[in-house]
């Protein structure tokens, strides 16, 4: 059931009756919804009402952002052709939903006009033209970086930073693979430091987050601020869990609770999103030792293959495997 901001009574009173310890989002939309909820029922584990747009539009995340500081792509905001066209605009661009565009959803990059003009033939919804911001790491991937935690009451729990190789496919940025990173290294630490001054920025002061950035030359650019827990039916936070014994919701529960949750074994892991893959290359994958878990993706349409081994060389073998399966 969805309800409005404005026609809150009826869940709020049943809420009210339930006295929940927490009210987070659950999803990249109706986040003003959840706001104003979570002041009601739970004022003590809430975010200011007034800025949940804040937290919810791209262009107004980033007119935030940009206010404190911070770098952001240049873009234009349009709602319909008509805005589009009094525009000069140096290509390529990407274009996207000023909201709701999780896992790349309605992202496509744009190398001239008639791109633009058969995308907003096809799109109804507010869209944000933006510059292309490309890590210069890799010549041929596009390279960005996700950061999954919690905040409470402003203060911030960092637990993953993971490393996504991207690449553009008929003007669409797929995700190839994922690697998790070190999340106690100086690189790491001081992307949590930028994320953290972001977020702050954006008044997120409770709830978790699955942050995006790209760097671009000495700056971090958010790429989308995802205030939720991971999607992908929870497989990248078991991947974390394989990585580091926990998980971020088992340490949410450690945090808030003081319940001890015993970890696992860490291993080494990676996630591979496999297109196109046919029932019998898909059963030589559930063959490989490495192999743990697989979920299938309605957005990105494809496998999402966790891999994990406490032997390297073994998982770097299963997962060269994977790679060689790819059909785009």
């Amino acid at each position: 059931m969805i309800f409005r901001p404005d026609d809150l009574d009826e869940i709020i009173t049943l809420l009210k009756n339930i006295q929940p310890d927490f009210i987070f989002y659950g999803s990249d939309i109706f986040i003003e919804t959840a706001d104003t909820i979570a002041n009601k029922v739970c004022p003590k584990f809430s975010n200011p009402v007034y800025s949940s747009r804040c937290r919810e539009n791209k262009n107004i995340i980033n007119t935030t952002l940009a206010a404190n500081g911070f770098k952001v792509p240049k873009e234009i905001v349009i709602n319909s052709l008509n805005d589009f066209l009094p525009h000069r605009i140096m290509y390529p661009v990407v274009i996207k939903p000023c909201e709701n565009s999780g896992a790349g959803f309605g992202v496509k990059q744009c190398m001239n006009e008639q791109d633009i003009i058969e995308y907003l033939a096809e799109h109804s919804y507010q869209c944000v033209i933006q510059e292309v911001i490309w890590d210069k790491e890799d010549p041929d991937l596009q390279i960005s970086y996700s950061v999954d935690g919690f905040v409470l009451n402003g203060e911030f729990t960092f637990i993953s930073l993971q490393k996504y190789y991207k690449k553009k496919i008929d003007n669409t940025f797929i995700i190839l693979y994922v690697e998790q990173l070190d999340s106690m290294d100086t690189f790491s630490k001081n992307i949590f430091n930028q994320i953290g001054k972001m977020l702050r920025a954006l008044e997120l002061n409770n709830g978790f987050f699955h942050s995006e950035v790209i760097k671009y030359n000495d700056d971090l650019v958010l790429i989308d601020l995802n205030p939720r827990i991971s999607g992908a039916d929870g497989i990248v936070d078991k991947m974390i869990e394989l990585s580091f014994g926990y998980g971020v919701i088992q340490c949410f529960i450690n945090k808030v609770y003081n319940k001890f949750v015993q970890p696992i074994l860490k291993m080494n892991s990676r996630l591979i999103l496999l297109y196109n893959l046919s029932n019998e290359k898909f059963n030589h994958v559930k063959s490989l030792l490495s192999f743990k878990e697989q979920v299938f993706n309605d957005i990105l349409y494809c496998n999402i293959i966790l891999l994990g081994n406490y032997d390297i060389a073994q998982l770097s073998k299963d997962f060269n495997f994977c790679k060689s399966l790819n059909e785009f």
